[in-house]
C-alpha cells in the first residue's frame, strides 16, 4: 500500500517498509517496483549442470562402458534424498558418466565441486572436453581425484581453453577405467560447476567434522573431513594441535597405532584466499587386545591366513573391504548357495571349564544370518561349549558378543576350531563382512561399562512398510539390549538390531531408543525417529519444492517462476480452501543469526496489492522445519484471485526483526540485523510447499 506520510510516500507490503522520498534522493530516480529488484540473478551463480544432486533420477547424466555396469539413483545422498551409483559388474577400459550439451564461455574461471566416495577407495579422473571429435580440451584434462570410502567434497577451479566464443558442445566427463574393478561401487552427489565471481567468493565453512575413533593396537584409524566454500581449499591435518607432515588431504590415515596413541587429539585446519576454518577435534581411543587372545589375524589387517573359508557351493573370501574403523576387513562373497560354508580358524589353545568372551564385528549386505560353534577340529567334532549360537546380522557394522564356559574336555586342548557358519542362511550374492574377531578369557578382559559406538539412525518409510534400528555398542560382555517406542518397553525387542512391524500412519514420528547394560552399568542411546509416509496423495499440489543456495548476489529475495501451477486453484479442485503444509530444510547455515523464512506468491505484477504470503518459520541453526496454516490465513490471502494464473513464486530471508537480509532496505526503514551478509549467506536449503484441498488427508513429502 502507498501512503503519505509528512510529506514523504512509503510503499508497505507483507516484505518491508519503504520510505520512496529516501531512495529518490540518495539514489537519484524514483523506484515505484522496489520488489523487482531483488529479482536480478547473476550467470555467475548459476550452476551449468542439470540435476545435479541425482534427485530428479539418472537423467540427463549418461553412463557407458564397455565393460558391465549400472547407473541408478538408488543410494542415499550426503545431504538430500538420493546420490548418482554406479556399480561395477565387470571393468572396461572405458568407463565414463557423463553429461553433455554444457554452454561454456572462453577464456573463463569455472569452479567444479563435487561430493563422492567409492566403496574400494578406487579413483577417478575429470575432464572437460568437445562432445564429439576431435573431442578438444576445453582446460579440464584428466584430472585424478583421490577418493576416499566415505563422503567427501571435492573442487577444482580452472579456466577454459580450446575455444574462442561461446560454445555449447561441453562435456563433463567422470572417467571410472583403468580405477575400477569389479564389485566396485562409486557414489556421487551435488555435482556443481559455475562460473568465478568476486562477489560470490567464500571463505571455509565445515559441513561434516572428523569423528572420534576407537580402534585396537596395530589398527590404522581414518579421520575425513566434508568442506564448503570457493575453491581451491588446503587441508592440514593436525595431531595434538602439530601438523602431520603431508597429511594434507580432505582424510588422513594413521600408521599403525600403538598405546601411546590413545587420547590423541586430530583436528584439521581447512583454508583457501578467503579465511580459514579449524575443525572440531576428534579422540582417537585404543584398546588393547590381550596378548593371550586365541585368535590370529583378528582384523584380516594381514590378509586371510590363517582364517580358512570353505562350501561345498562357491565363493571366495578376502580382505579387500573396509573395516569397522581400519583399512581391512574380512569379506565373503556367496556365488553359489551351499549347504556347507563356513569361516573358521583352527589349532586354538582352550582351558577346561573355563570362561570365554567372543566378540567380534559383522555385517551382510541382506541381512542373513549366521551362527557360531567352537568344537574339536576332527572327528568327533565335540562340542567345547558354544554350540550353533545364531547371530541376528544386520546390514551395517554392528558389534556382537557371547559369553560362555568350555565343555567337553577335561585338561587343556590345542585342537579347538572357531567356526562362522554361513549356510543355511546365505544366498548367491549374498556378501558377509567380519572385523576384530576376538575370544579371551573373561577373567584377563578388562570390566568395562557400555559405550554407543553407533547410534540408531532416523527412517522414513510408507504405510505397510517395516524399519530396522540398530545399534553398536562395546564394553564387557555379555552386553543385553532392551529397545523402547516412546519410553515404553518393546516385549521381545532385544536384540542390537530391532525391526517395527509394517507402520501404520499412527507411527508417524514415533522414537525409538536403546538400553544396553551389562553387569558394569547400563547406557541409553540417542532417538531415532520413525517418518511414515501415506503411501500416496493424489489430491495434493506440490506448489513448491526447491534445492537453493541463497548468496550475496541475490540476497534476500529469489523468484522460481509458476512452472507446474495450475492455472485455477479453486476448481476442479479447491487447493485455496484448503491448508498449505511447508517443510523447511536447512542444509548449510553460516551462524546461529536467527532467520524468518517466508514464500509468496504473486497475480499479475510484483506489487504489494497482488502478492499474499506463509507466516515465518523462524530458525537459528540447520535441520528440518514443519508448518502448517490454512489457505485462508496467508497475509493478504484476499489479494489473489485464487481462479486466475498466478505470475511469481518467491522465497524470503528475512532477520529476527522481518527486515529483508538485505543492504538494499537500510536506514531510515532500519538495518538488517548484523549487517554482514556472511552471518546469512551462502545458505542452502530445500523448501517444499504442499497444498492439500479440504478433507484432502496428509501430505505425502517428495
Amino acid at each position: 500500500m502507498l501512503k503519505k506520510n509528512e510529506g514523504s510516500y512509503i510503499l508497505e507490503t507483507g516484505i518491508l517498509r519503504i520510505n520512496l522520498e529516501w531512495i529518490k534522493k540518495y539514489l537519484g530516480f524514483l523506484c515505484i517496483l522496489i520488489l523487482t529488484i531483488p529479482g536480478i540473478s547473476s550467470a555467475a551463480s548459476t550452476s551449468i549442470l542439470v540435476n545435479p544432486g541425482f534427485e530428479s533420477g539418472t537423467s540427463p547424466w549418461i553412463f557407458y562402458t564397455n565393460g558391465a555396469g549400472k547407473f541408478l539413483n538408488n543410494a542415499p545422498g550426503i545431504v538430500g534424498t538420493y546420490a548418482g551409483h554406479v556399480t561395477i559388474s565387470s571393468p572396461g577400459t572405458n568407463v565414463q558418466l557423463y553429461q553433455k550439451g554444457l554452454v561454456l564461455s572462453p577464456n573463463t574461471k569455472y569452479t567444479l565441486s563435487f561430493k563422492a566416495y567409492s566403496n574400494t577407495g578406487h579413483d577417478l579422473s575429470i575432464s572437460l572436453l568437445k562432445h564429439g571429435s576431435p573431442y578438444t580440451k576445453y582446460g579440464l584434462s584428466n584430472y585424478v581425484v583421490n577418493l576416499g570410502t566415505s563422503w567427501s567434497q571435492y573442487s577444482i577451479q580452472f579456466t577454459t581453453t580450446g575455444f574462442s566464443t561461446t560454445v555449447s558442445d561441453g562435456r563433463l566427463m567422470f572417467w571410472l577405467a583403468p580405477y575400477d574393478a569389479a564389485s566396485d561401487q562409486y557414489y556421487l552427489d551435488d555435482v556443481v560447476l559455475t562460473k568465478v565471481s568476486v562477489d560470490t567468493q567464500v571463505s571455509p565453512t565445515i559441513v561434516t567434522q572428523p569423528a572420534s575413533k576407537t580402534i585396537t593396537v596395530g589398527q590404522t584409524a581414518i579421520f575425513s573431513v566434508a568442506a564448503t566454500g570457493t575453491a581451491p581449499l588446503t587441508y592440514q591435518w593436525q595431531k595434538n594441535g602439530t601438523n602431520i607432515p603431508g597429511a594434507t588431504g580432505a582424510s588422513y590415515t594413521t600408521p599403525a597405532i600403538t598405546l601411546s596413541d590413545n587420547g590423541a587429539r586430530f583436528r584439521v585446519l581447512v583454508s583457501n584466499a578467503w579465511g580459514s576454518v579449524n575443525s572440531n577435534e576428534a579422540t582417537l581411543t585404543v584398546s588393547y587386545i590381550p596378548a593371550l587372545s586365541i585368535i590370529s589375524n583378528p582384523g584380516f589387517e594381514l590378509g586371510t591366513s590363517p582364517w580358512v573359508f570353505y562350501t561345498n557351493g562357491a565363493g571366495t573370501l578376502l580382505n579387500n573391504a573396509p573395516g569397522f574403523g581400519s583399512p581391512h576387513a574380512g569379506h565373503i562373497t556367496i556365488s553359489q548357495q551351499g549347504t556347507n560354508v563356513q569361516l573358521y580358524q583352527k589349532g586354538l589353545v582352550l582351558s577346561p571349564n573355563t570362561k570365554y568372551t567372543l566378540s567380534f564385528k559383522a555385517y551382510s549386505n541382506t541381512g542373513h544370518d549366521l551362527s557360531i560353534s567352537l568344537m574339536k577340529h576332527i572327528s568327533p567334532y565335540t562340542s567345547y561349549g558354544l554350540s550353533n549360537y545364531v547371530v541376528n546380522l544386520g546390514t551395517s557394522w554392528t558389534e556382537y558378543s557371547v559369553q560362555f564356559t568350555t565343555t567337553g574336555f577335561s585338561t587343556a586342548v590345542r585342537d579347538g576350531r572357531l567356526m562362522f557358519m554361513l549356510a543355511p542362511y546365505d544366498a548367491a550374492s549374498d556378501q558377509y563382512y567380519f572385523d576384530d574377531v576376538v575370544l579371551t578369557k573373561v577373567s584377563q578382559a578388562t570390566q568395562v561399562p557400555p559405550t554407543i559406538v553407533t547410534q540408531p539412525a532416523s527412517k522414513t518409510i510408507t504405510v505397510g512398510q517395516t524399519a530396522i534400528f540398530s545399534v553398536a555398542a562395546t564394553g564387557t560382555a555379555p552386553l543385553t539390549y532392551q529397545w523402547q517406542k516412546n519410553g515404553t518397553n518393546i516385549p521381545g525387542a532385544t536384540g542390537a538390531s530391532y525391526t517395527t512391524p509394517s507402520a501404520t500412519l499412527s507411527y508417524n514420528g514415533a522414537a525409538y531408543r536403546v538400553i544396553v547394560t551389562n553387569a558394569k552399568g547400563s547406557v541409553t542411546s540417542n532417538q531415532a525417529i520413525l517418518t511414515v509416509r501415506a503411501s500416496s496423495n493424489t489430491n495434493q499440489l506440490v506448489i513448491i519444492d526447491e534445492y537453493y543456495t541463497h548468496n550475496t548476489i541475490t540476497r534476500a529475495f529469489s523468484f522460481f517462476g509458476v512452472s507446474n501451477v495450475p492455472s485455477n486453484l479453486v476448481s476442479p479442485v479447491n487447493y485455496a480452501g484448503g491448508t498449505i503444509y511447508s517443510r523447511l530444510q536447512v542444509i548449510t547455515k553460516p551462524s546461529t543469526k536467527i532467520v524468518n523464512y517466508q514464500m509468496c506468491l504473486f497475480q499479475d505484477q510484483l506489487v504489494a496489492a497482488k502478492h499474499a504470503c506463509t507466516n515465518y518459520q523462524k530458525f537459528n541453526s540447520t535441520g528440518t522445519y514443519y508448518a502448517s496454516q490454512p489457505m485462508t490465513s496467508l497475509y493478504q490471502y484476499n489479494k489473489i484471485v485464487w481462479s486466475r494464473q498466478l505470475l511469481e513464486r518467491m522465497l524470503v530471508v528475512k532477520d529476527k526483526y522481518g527486515m529483508p537480509v538485505d543492504n538494499r532496505y537500510r536506514p531510515p526503514f532500519g538495518p538488517f540485523d548484523g549487517e554482514n551478509f556472511n552471518l546469512y549467506y551462502p545458505m542452502k536449503v530445500r523448501y517444499t510447499a504442499i497444498i492439500v484441498p479440504p478433507n484432502g488427508g496428509q501430505p505425502v513429502w517428495p
